[in-house]
């Protein structure tokens, strides 16, 4: 394809703009549940139910607490990549490839980016990462970047349930026009002159200029690979075509030929890629709940409240009657029959034994216990404690173990990303036996694949009972002899053991010296 040909270009900008329109339509449940799941995070459970003014709609926050318990979980589980070379000649290339992922995460402050999507993936059943070269970065040095990606403004074919196996994926967002002049100067005015494209079904804002970027996939016979490809529209006028630079025109834009984002669905859907949040799964325990504290607040209310009923024969003026800085009240027939007090009945004890329940069924069926969250007073041991949590969070780390299969993607995507764009003059720092050992990054690390590799995944932080529990079985090993005072400090993990350690070592040579 002659991709130079003005009409080329022409249709190519037609049928993105099509396809876009029709991605965006057969997608659009998704974005509208988004919406709706935000609201009963805000908490606003009631914001969709007509409401009558001066009536109480409480929120209860049982589903909120849920999410930000899991959520707390997910964290205490963050992941950390472990590489693990399967020859003994591929130690170095291993350790390199662990110190690069691990310092291209700590630069890019993956640890907030993380937080930020787990959030997301818990309230709307999906989130996603991006993982791309970003030439900008590091004054025009260049690096990878692992970006977070908002689904809401991603496209993928509805025909599969992995994003990689469509044949497009479209991305898109807004630019401020002054940010948007500056970046693509010479297609500013034609762009903002434009009219709107009859296919997109978004609405156009003259403070602002949306961008389509579509990804797609190019099959090459000839060499039986697939090429993934990228443009970047605005105002029907292409801005970016991998296809028109030659450095990627027929290797495309990745080496591995894939899109280059990781989406991670919380509780899996079939033949989609996204998945369910635990508002989609427990919005109508949190509606019901809702509704019962709604009716005991409100009875709470009236039955708190004495109202008078005033007969007809009663000659006395209501008004006078409800104030009460009235002394001395005149009027005829004011026995009993013509005025009384009359109270509403207190509603049944078993309702709030329902709520109760409630409140509780969500909890016990969200995996969020008092055991899973080591809330026991009545055991203190921390191999208890332990053991008790493993049996409690058996869907805590099943939603884990999904994360970690995705993260492990994300980084074979980083280490893709390395091999293809670093050279000679990268500089890798990795720490060994003997401290840390700065090396260039060598020809020799693209040579070798994937294959080559384990990549495991491990909490970065250890549960704080884990970390007792091993503590504890040092000690017991020292205290029965079985090891010493040095290895048991080895073993266990506690604030400023390494100054201890280093005391020791020090106590221990002037001893030999001596």
């Amino acid at each position: 394809m002659n991709t130079s040909d003005k009409a080329v270009q022409q249709a190519f900008i037609e049928e993105s703009e099509r396809l876009f329109g029709s991605y965006y339509l057969k997608t659009q449940d998704f974005r509208h549940k988004c919406a709706e799941n935000e609201n009963f995070w805000r908490p606003d459970h009631w914001h969709s139910k007509p409401q009558k003014p001066g009536e109480p709609y409480p929120s209860v926050p049982a589903l909120f607490s849920a999410i930000e318990n899991l959520h707390t979980e997910i964290m205490d589980n963050f992941p950390e990549a472990m590489i693990l070379p399967r020859g003994t000649n591929d130690k170095s290339y291993s350790n390199a490839l662990a110190a690069l992922v691990n310092t291209t995460l700590d630069r890019c402050n993956f640890t907030s980016k993380y937080r930020k999507e787990m959030l997301r993936l818990l309230k709307n059943g999906v989130c996603c990462f991006g993982v791309l070269w970003d030439s900008s970065l590091y004054g025009g040095y260049g690096d990878v970047n692992v970006v977070p990606m908002d689904m809401r403004n991603i496209l993928w074919d509805t025909a599969h349930d992995n994003i990689q196996d469509g044949d497009n994926l479209f991305r898109f967002s807004y630019h401020s026009t002054d940010s948007f002049a500056q970046r693509y100067p010479h297609h500013f005015k034609q762009i903002t002159e434009a009219e709107p494209s009859p296919h997109i079904p978004l609405k156009y804002d003259d403070s602002n200029i949306l961008v389509i970027e579509r990804w797609y996939k190019r099959y090459d016979p000839a060499t039986d690979r697939t090429a993934v490809h990228m443009a970047r529209i605005a105002g029907s006028q292409l801005l970016e075509w991998s296809e028109l630079d030659p450095a990627t025109a027929s290797t495309g834009v990745y080496a591995d030929g894939a899109y280059p984002f990781i989406v991670i669905p919380l509780y899996e859907q079939e033949d989609t890629p996204i998945g369910m949040g635990m508002i989609d799964v427990f919005k109508t325990e949190q509606e019901h709940i809702d509704i019962l504290e709604r009716a005991i607040l409100k009875n709470t209310v009236m039955s708190g409240k004495l109202r008078l009923l005033k007969d007809n024969r009663c000659n006395i003026p209501k008004e006078k009657l409800a104030d009460w800085d009235e002394d001395v009240l005149e009027g005829s027939d004011i026995s009993e029959r013509s005025i009384r007090w009359f109270q509403p009945a207190s509603i049944s004890p078993m309702a709030r034994e329902h709520l109760t329940f409630k409140i509780d069924m969500l909890k016990r069926d969200s995996g969020q216990t008092d055991l899973a969250r080591g809330e026991n007073n009545n055991i203190t041991a921390a191999s208890a404690i332990l053991a008790l949590q493993s049996a409690a969070i058996k869907r805590t780390r099943n939603v884990v173990g999904r994360i970690y299969d995705k993260y492990v993607e994300m980084v074979e995507m980083m280490i893709s990303r390395f091999t293809q764009f670093y050279d000679e003059t990268r500089v890798i720092n990795v720490t060994g036996e003997n401290g840390i050992k700065t090396e260039y990054f060598s020809p020799q690390y693209s040579q070798n694949s994937l294959y080559d590799l384990d990549i495991k995944v491990k909490a970065h932080k250890k549960n704080p009972y884990e970390v007792m529990y091993n503590n504890e079985i040092a000690q017991m090993l020292h205290a029965n002899g079985i090891i010493g005072a040095e290895e048991m400090l080895d073993i266990m993990s506690f604030e400023g053991k390494e100054a201890i350690q280093n005391r020791l070592a020090t106590k221990n040579n002037t001893q030999k010296e001596n």
